[in-house]
């Protein structure tokens, strides 16, 4: 386990997602982004639930069929009813609602946050068989972030076998280079407005929404302070190597 080699007390969720299409009694959410999460996932990125419950460590160990929604995406699937404790369909498979996401505040527009799907990282694995990136997401103390990613690199190349000066073939993202794209599509933002005598009002509406989606997408992604997001790749044998292998 990654937790092994890191000397620095972490917490650590695995991570891996894909795309889905939901069904409730014949109401029917398509498009929508699965996540499959360790137990952690939840602390780590400081969502709170506003109805029902996360999934234990014992259900994200044994894979079991149970799942959190998104707010808005609970709200049109169920339309008024109590979800907790009802069956969804996700991609075919039947999955018990144990929890609701509270619903995000002071975004833009509407959040793909709030129609997220998230269940146990081994459920996910045994669900979506063939999704080719598992990564995980690494919190360290205050002040630590930085000797966390520095251990948390060492012991990637070891268990990737990467050799002494070959590049990593894996990537690490921290939450200052989060809060540094953010300000990158602030600056498109303020960058549309100057150009207002310019470009045409349409236009510098489409450009800010945009810039303004995007940066939700990253605020969404990437709510925990201290954190980093390792992502693998496909492995040379055709499989793939993630947390758990």
């Amino acid at each position: 386990a990654v937790e092994a080699g890191i000397k620095v007390p972490v917490i650590v969720a695995d991570q891996s997602t894909a795309r889905a299409t939901l069904h409730f009694e014949g109401k029917v959410a398509r498009d929508v982004e699965v996540t499959g999460a360790g137990e952690h996932y939840f602390e780590i990125k400081n969502y709170v639930i506003e109805a029902g419950r996360t999934f234990t460590a014992q259900e994200a160990r044994a894979g079991l069929p149970v799942v959190v929604l998104g707010h808005d995406l609970a709200d049109r699937l169920f339309q008024g009813q109590d979800p907790i404790g009802k069956e969804v369909v996700v991609s075919g498979t039947p999955y018990e609602v144990i929890g609701v996401f509270e619903k995000p505040k002071g975004g833009f527009g509407d959040s793909g946050e709030d129609r997220r799907v998230t269940l146990p990282y081994y459920t996910f694995r045994k669900s979506y068989p063939a999704a080719e990136e598992h990564g995980f997401r690494v919190q360290a103390q205050p002040g630590q972030l930085d000797l966390m990613v520095d251990q948390v690199r060492d012991v990637l190349r070891r268990e990737r076998r990467v050799k002494y000066n070959d590049p990593d073939n894996f990537s690490i993202t921290t939450s200052q280079q989060v809060v540094d794209q953010f300000h990158q599509i602030v600056g498109m933002v303020a960058l549309a407005r100057f150009q207002g005598n310019l470009l045409r009002s349409s236009n510098i509406a489409r450009e800010t929404s945009e810039a303004l989606r995007i940066a939700q997408a990253i605020i969404d992604m990437n709510r925990a302070f201290m954190s980093t997001t390792q992502y693998t790749s496909i492995a040379s044998g055709g499989g793939t190597i993630g947390p758990g292998d």
